[in-house]
């Protein structure tokens, strides 16, 4: 390690040789799908178990604040409570897709321990972040359609 400053390798490093082109021969530059081995594909579909319930839920909180006031000069209060179901039912399929991953890394088709942060380990950990996130989001969906159901949304 030199003290007088960084030079041409990367500072803080004993080993001897060019660091960025070791760094990209042992594969940590490249794209997550080449360092794990896994396929785009896969990694999208973690990605929308993370973040698709809480689009589900801004999207259903937009619609049924627009929803209401026609649902109250038409007299169709019923489209609320089916738009709360649907949205409800959508949020879910995030959910569905991070258990179907998170049971695939359990089984076995990613055996690798889970204290390691790339492959298995980081796609077990969006899979479970997925499912709590689902949960959450579906309990913020049910929590805006109770009053719907209990009261009239016309009041004013």
């Amino acid at each position: 390690m030199s003290t007088e400053g960084p030079s041409g390798d990367v500072p803080h490093s004993d080993l001897p040789g060019n660091q960025r082109s070791r760094l990209h021969d042992e594969g940590y530059l490249e794209s997550e799908s080449k360092i794990e081995g896994s396929d785009a594909r896969e990694n999208f579909a973690l990605w929308i178990a993370v973040l698709g319930s809480a689009v589900i839920w801004f999207v259903q909180m937009q619609t049924s604040y627009s929803l209401a006031m026609w649902a109250c000069s038409s007299g169709r209060i019923w489209s609320l409570h089916v738009a709360s179901i649907l949205f409800l039912i959508l949020a879910a399929a995030p959910g569905w897709l991070a258990w179907k991953h998170w049971r695939a890394s359990a089984s076995g088709r990613h055996r690798e321990t889970e204290r390691e942060s790339s492959g298995a380990g980081r796609r077990r950990f969006m899979a479970m972040l997925g499912l709590m996130l689902t949960a959450l989001f579906i309990l913020l969906i049910v929590a805006q359609a109770i009053p719907s159901f209990f009261f009239d949304p016309c009041l004013e």
